[in-house]
């Protein structure tokens, strides 16, 4: 029986934060929790190797489609989370209203209203035929996607050279797929700015960036 959810948790170290984080995830959820990386000397003993990605922030996205195209399972959906997570509550709690929906982030960034969003300035490197669909998912940590959007990504012959949340947002609506956002009091906790977000570890959730 398929599990109902994957996580994958991407890391390029094995510190204090990296354990704590990934042990969480662990005891707080019944899901398969599968730590990977690429192709760093420094890593958790059970982690998996996904390759060398080159450059690794821009093509965060490529090490979680390595795995899939590689995964020794299938599951009805996959959670994407990054080492500086701190989830103190089962992810089904915190996914539940955007649970069944194909591809989840905590941000859909549309070119309406947000074209000053910095990763539509590569919009030449996409190709003509993708640059009607362009949308941004945000951030690559908690993106969620269903077996077949990723799927429909590990398939996709040719992945355009550009930032990850781009590439993703843009290839998955091309192919037909609704983007969905996390309701608004979950998105809050979900960012790439730390800055951005009250981390409150007294109140149970999904936070992101995390670093201390």
């Amino acid at each position: 029986m398929k599990p109902e959810c994957c996580i994958l948790f991407l890391h390029h170290r094995n510190d204090e934060l990296t354990r704590r984080h990934f042990r969480l995830l662990q005891e707080q959820n019944p899901a398969p929790v599968i730590a990977i990386y690429a192709n760093q000397r420094e890593h958790l003993p059970e982690a998996v190797d996904v390759g060398p990605l080159g450059d690794v922030w821009r093509n965060a996205d490529l090490a979680f489609l390595n795995w899939f195209r590689r995964r020794p399972f299938d599951a009805e959906r996959y959670l994407w989370l990054e080492y500086d997570t701190f989830a103190s509550l089962p992810v089904r709690d915190c996914y539940e209203a955007v649970w069944d929906r194909d591809a989840v982030a905590a941000k859909v960034i549309e070119l309406q209203p947000h074209a000053d969003w910095c990763w539509f300035a590569e919009r030449n490197l996409l190709p003509p035929d993708l640059r009607a669909s362009m949308a941004g998912l945000s951030p690559l940590c908690g993106i969620l996607l269903s077996h077949r959007a990723l799927c429909a990504l590990a398939n996709t012959a040719a992945l355009p050279p550009v930032f990850s949340e781009l590439r993703l947002g843009t290839v998955l609506r091309a192919a037909g797929f609704e983007l969905s956002a996390l309701p608004p009091e979950r998105a809050a906790t979900i960012d790439w700015n730390p800055a951005a977000i009250a981390f409150n570890p007294a109140v149970p959730g999904v936070y992101h960036p995390v670093k201390h």
